[in-house]
């Protein structure tokens, strides 16, 4: 089953248009304020997941896979209520 929805989302990015990619991109900086990320923290996670400083360096699957990190994130606000 796991392989069926790499390969599904691998078709999904690759079929991404440059609208598709600028709603992703503004998505991620979306995830990135909600979680109150300053730039500093956000280019240490792209260095630490890709070995990246900054999202202009990623790949089309690489930000996908960025923007569905910070969506399973929670936000700073909401760490320790349970």
């Amino acid at each position: 089953m796991a392989a069926y929805i790499k390969q599904e989302l691998a078709k999904a990015i690759a079929s991404l248009t440059p609208d598709d990619l600028s709603t992703v991109q503004t998505l991620t900086a979306v995830q990135i304020g909600r979680l109150g990320w300053e730039a500093e923290k956000t280019q240490n996670m792209l260095f630490q997941r890709y070995g990246k400083r900054s999202q202009s360096e990623l790949s089309v699957s690489e930000l996908c896979l960025f923007l569905w990190y910070l969506e399973g994130q929670q936000s700073s606000s909401l760490q320790g209520v349970r």
